[in-house]
């Protein structure tokens, strides 16, 4: 009998960690091929994915920054199914909301930072538009360049 529970209990923390794993070798090989699909190399492609994230200390720090909305999502949903396991609804909502306020969150950082929203605006027409569109708004010495005082 207690061979029998060393063996279930032995399946258990073998599931419990193979199936994580199968689940990021399933992303990988899916979001590859969809890669190979579009043309690019999903090794180069990781391989700046990790530049981008982990390449330097600045992008480490971005990254920590961008994923702790999420993670305290995450925090947040775990302990409500904790403490309140039967009702999935508040949970579903909760989590809806989170989503929602962390997008809604990170689109008004992407036009505040990098002026998106204007840069999205159709071109006007005619031949007497003084500037490029879009031009003034690239990234700056400056961590905030709506906050530099523009010259007259």
């Amino acid at each position: 009998m207690a061979e029998a529970s060393q063996t279930s209990s032995a399946k258990t923390v073998l599931g419990r960690i193979l199936v994580p794993l199968l689940a990021i070798v399933t992303a990988l090989v899916v979001s590859s091929l969809a890669m190979l699909l579009s043309g690019t190399n999903p090794i180069q492609a990781y391989l700046a994915l990790g530049e981008g994230a982990f390449g330097s200390e600045t992008a480490i720090v971005e990254t920590l920054i961008k994923s702790a909305p999420f993670v305290l999502a995450g925090l947040v949903l775990g302990l409500l199914q904790y403490f309140y396991p039967s009702s999935r609804l508040l949970i579903l909502l909760v989590a809806a909301w989170l989503l929602v306020t962390i997008t809604a969150w990170h689109g008004s950082e992407l036009v505040y930072r990098y002026g998106l929203g204007v840069m999205s605006m159709p071109k006007p027409e005619g031949t007497d538009h003084a500037h490029d569109q879009g031009n003034e708004h690239a990234p700056s010495a400056s961590p905030h360049p709506v906050d530099t005082p523009h010259k007259n």
